[in-house]
């Protein structure tokens, strides 16, 4: 295993960081341009924005299983974010 450089953690910080904060910007105009009323967005005769809740994963994958969703997939998420950090930068 070897320490990655200097300039290729502040690209992996930088573009982590921005991607993040990119995300929660959209997630959070979205809910308020389609929940704040409740309403469905008509984009094209097939292609509609309906908000609904998932409670699981995708598809509602583990709905039921709260020790997976909430604990073993983020533990899962770290360790491949580790592994990109310390042997692909």
């Amino acid at each position: 295993m070897k320490w990655p450089s200097n300039r290729n953690i502040i690209w992996f910080v930088g573009i982590s960081g921005f991607t993040v904060i990119l995300d929660q910007l959209t997630k959070n105009w979205m809910l308020d341009l389609i929940f704040l009323p409740h309403r469905q967005l008509v984009l094209s005769p097939f292609l509609n924005l309906t908000p609904v809740w998932n409670s699981g994963i995708s598809f509602g994958l583990f709905r039921n299983q709260q020790v997976v969703g909430q604990l073993v997939i983020p533990v899962l998420a770290l360790f491949v974010v580790l592994w990109l950090f310390f042997y692909v930068i």
